[in-house]
């Protein structure tokens, strides 16, 4: 999947902000993709100072080569200043009249979002019909081995949204390896453990030998090749966004933890 590059003339208007903005002034707009009418899209705005936009790049990227759901559009646009109430204080001391942001188109699917519920333990609560619906579906599986292999610390039921009966789209990947504050030292440790929330949310279903097997096997067949075909596309944006120690240290952790021996580890297998 293409991951467009736009101009400020692509930003058409703000539309309103997301409920928890926060530094990166996430928000909807009304964004023009090049092509047909006019799109409400999120758009977030992340700091030089940290990886986040470069990590939505490259989850983007790896989800949509494994086959898993994203938003049919997604882009890197430079978001005129003006445009943006309250912005950030960050931000209105960058240079120039714009700032790079990631967006995506809306894809008008609601959230599997629910708020903590001490009922669970502490677990994220759910409707009874969709934690059961979660922990049979074969494509929930395949989001937690990839989670566990872009160590994504922030799959919460928030950017996971419902868009049918056991079919789900993935949005937000800021928080991949390990978060946005990554430098080429902390990937050095490729087989670190990293949480992941759906997975615990589904425990202690999702810790049994049988569905920790189901896991291993995802990621042995499929994360490699997927991989293969995303590394040019990759390589093309880390060179805008990375210096060549970090674009070594993020190649490096996502290739080792394709292989068989840091699978078998992850979930405590032994090799076939």
């Amino acid at each position: 999947m293409t991951i467009q590059l736009l101009s400020e003339g692509a930003y058409r208007s703000y539309l309103e902000p997301l409920p928890d903005a926060g530094i990166e002034a996430s928000h909807r707009a009304r964004v023009w993709f090049g092509d047909g009418p006019l799109h409400e899209a999120y758009v977030k705005l992340y700091p030089e100072t940290n990886h986040g936009l470069v990590n939505e790049i490259t989850g983007h990227l790896l989800a949509a080569s494994l086959g898993l759901r994203v938003p049919e559009r997604a882009a890197v646009i430079f978001v005129p200043k003006r445009s943006v109430p309250d912005l950030p204080a960050w931000a209105q001391a960058l240079p120039g009249h714009s700032i790079p942001g990631w967006c995506t188109l809306d894809m008008m699917a609601p959230s599997l979002h629910f708020p903590l519920s001490t009922e669970t333990h502490g677990r994220l609560g759910l409707r009874p019909f969709l934690l059961e619906e979660l922990r049979q579906a074969d494509e929930v599986a395949r989001i937690i081995a990839f989670d566990d292999w872009i160590a994504n610390v922030d799959r919460h039921l928030g950017n996971l949204l419902r868009v049918g009966k056991r079919r789900y789209l993935l949005i937000d990947h800021g928080q991949i390896f390990g978060g946005t504050g990554w430098s080429a030292a902390t990937l050095l440790g490729t087989n670190i453990p990293y949480r992941n929330d759906l997975s615990d949310a589904l425990a202690p279903e999702s810790q049994t030998p049988g569905y920790r097997a189901r896991l291993a096997q995802e990621a042995r067949d499929n994360h490699g090749p997927a991989l293969t075909r995303a590394r040019a596309s990759l390589l093309d944006w880390w060179m805008k966004l990375l210096d060549e120690p970090q674009r070594a240290a993020a190649a490096k952790f996502l290739d080792d933890r394709t292989h068989e021996s840091q699978i078998c580890e992850r979930y405590q297998m032994l090799p076939l």
